[in-house]
């Protein structure tokens, strides 16, 4: 019996539309592989985004320095990590009454 499994596999293992099906199987597992790790990635970078956008928040808010809805607008949609930095130290240092994006009233 164990002879003729072997014997079966052998016969698989040659066959040109299995081998092209293992690669297909092997080439999709690699795939989902990438696909995922940039999933993961992804999500860490939207978390480290939303965490520098609460951060703002609170140091504004501990300053007693509200933000204009204008404000809050923007830096809810700012995706980029560089303009978010820039913000926080424009947090860290603006005055009362300024806008916290340039350029706002």
């Amino acid at each position: 019996m164990v002879i003729e499994a072997y014997e079966w596999l052998v016969e698989l293992s040659s066959d040109e539309d299995v081998q092209r099906c293992a690669r297909e199987r092997d080439e999709n597992r690699k795939l989902n592989e990438i696909e995922l790790w940039l999933t993961r990635e992804e999500g860490r970078e939207e978390g480290r985004e939303q965490g520098k956008r609460e951060v703002i928040q609170r140091i504004l808010s501990l300053r007693s320095i509200e933000l204009t809805p204008s404000d809050h607008d923007a830096l809810m949609a700012c995706h980029d990590i560089t303009t978010l930095d820039k913000l926080l130290e424009r947090a860290l240092l603006m005055q009362p009454g300024q806008a916290l994006i340039e350029g706002e009233p």
